[in-house]
């Protein structure tokens, strides 16, 4: 059965009628916008989790906003660990 929906959409598993309801062409034609529309933030933030990941593999830690010094003072186990 061929995947409705706009061009360069194709839905991979069985289009049961069940998903057709839901996964109406004009539902895959909105994901397909906010895919389009949001591709280079998506790929620009895995590659920011990419590079913070490897600086806490590496031994790093978390840094926080200034701004919410104050949470921490009252959450955090440890309020010396701010990092500026």
């Amino acid at each position: 059965m061929p995947s409705p929906g706009p061009e360069g959409v194709r839905v991979r598993g069985a289009l049961t009628r069940e998903y057709a309801t839901i996964l109406t062409p004009e539902a895959l034609a909105f994901v397909a916008g906010l895919a389009r529309r949001h591709t280079d933030t998506v790929h620009e933030l895995l590659a920011r989790r990419k590079a913070v990941q490897a600086r806490y593999d590496a031994g790093g830690r978390p840094h926080f906003l200034p701004q919410t010094k104050h949470v921490c003072s009252v959450y955090c186990v440890d309020p010396h660990d701010w990092l500026s």
